[in-house]
């Protein structure tokens, strides 16, 4: 694809694995050769930024697996589950076909009915377990590899003794920095705790508390972060000239819509802008988020299940940003967020009725004045 205008960014939807993208002198091409789960696959090439008076421009790329070649089907369970120890995990269940004559398993047990194969396995000590599906065919086509990962936590250890400062959490378990309340969660993937970011005897303090979701092998905010200051006390610049926004290289906020807007030096500055305990995401931290929620899923339903009402409990709706020039972009169907990978943001929500899915950018440049919102994301 060829793209232009002034101040135009191009977008590039989540591909199917073994597709890679690349962007040279206005020119973004897509090469690999993709691995199919699915018999279809569908993304974007879309643009943002420019001119706020122009019309933005999407295209759908549609991907159709050849059916002599091998394919299973995930039935049931997922690819990436994450449990307590003493719990069972879900089994996953696949079912091959097209070309497949049989399927390799490797790394966990399972048990095969016809062409229905279930992986499951009883867990008695906490670990990272990992294991491989390879299909085997005889129709010449590549063969699929899908990886699984069942992560199995050791037992929470709740702290009764009051209050942990700094805002820490502990085996989902969070105490507030200065509190003496303790609320426990079971880790699993709708646990909810929460954090007060205050730090002692600093010239800033971040007096919010936050609320976090576990999604997997992660936790994070399940609110934007609303902080003017790290965790050092130290004040954040407030830049609301479009002019020294565009041209400074010193962190930066803005407050938009009541959205805190932060620019790239404020989201890697070694003074740390989340509460103590968390980061701030780099690209490959939203990946695992989406190909987690993604599963066996359209990424139709991924986008779905992050936004508001959506069953992870992300609740997805940072609707307005700032561009690397100081102009706000409002109101906006997607919601973006700031990344600690130099020129690279997140994307999630919907372009339009014809384009519903979540939308991952990682390839642009000058973005380091752009500003987008925070989730926080645990150590």
């Amino acid at each position: 694809y060829e793209f232009g205008g002034t101040g135009t960014t191009i977008n590039v939807g989540t591909m199917p694995s073994g597709l890679q993208s690349s962007i040279s002198s206005g020119t973004l091409t897509i090469s690999g050769t993709p691995i199919f789960t699915n018999n279809d696959y569908s993304f974007s090439v879309f643009t943002t930024d420019g001119n706020t008076n122009c019309s933005q421009v999407s295209q759908t790329i549609t991907l159709s697996k050849n059916q002599s070649s091998p394919s299973f089907t995930l039935d049931s369970g997922s690819y990436n589950q994450t449990i307590d120890l003493g719990n069972s995990m879900t089994p996953i269940v696949v079912t091959y076909g097209g070309a497949t004559s049989s399927l390799t398993i490797t790394g966990l047990p399972y048990t095969q009915s016809g062409n229905i194969v279930t992986i499951d396995k009883t867990f008695t000590v906490a670990g990272t377990y990992s294991g491989t599906i390879t299909t085997i065919s005889s129709g010449g086509c590549n063969e699929i590899t899908q990886s699984i990962v069942v992560t199995v936590n050791a037992p929470v250890v709740t702290n009764t003794g009051g209050a942990t400062s700094g805002g820490t959490t502990t085996g989902g378990t969070t105490t507030g920095g200065g509190g003496d309340g303790v609320s426990s969660g079971d880790n699993t993937s709708n646990t909810t705790s929460s954090t007060n970011s205050s730090n002692d005897s600093t010239s800033c303090t971040d007096n919010n508390t936050y609320t976090s979701i576990v999604i997997g092998s992660q936790e994070w905010f399940n609110v934007p972060l609303q902080t003017t200051c790290f965790q050092n006390g130290d004040n954040i610049n407030l830049i609301e000239d479009n002019n020294t926004w565009s041209s400074t290289t010193q962190p930066g906020y803005v407050i938009k819509n009541g959205y805190y807007i932060y620019n790239y030096y404020a989201a890697t500055d070694s003074r740390k802008i989340c509460p103590n305990g968390y980061r701030v995401p780099n690209s490959n931290d939203w990946r695992t988020l989406f190909e987690y929620v993604k599963g066996s899923n359209s990424l139709y339903q991924l986008g779905i299940d992050l936004l508001p009402g959506g069953v992870t409990g992300f609740n997805a709706s940072e609707n307005t940003y700032r561009g690397k020039g100081g102009e706000y972009y409002e109101n906006q169907p997607l919601s973006y967020y700031q990344t600690t990978s130099s020129n690279q943001f997140a994307i999630i929500g919907n372009i339009n009725v014809d384009n519903p899915y979540t939308q991952v950018n990682n390839i642009n440049t000058n973005l380091n004045n752009a500003g987008y919102c925070i989730r926080c994301i645990k150590n």
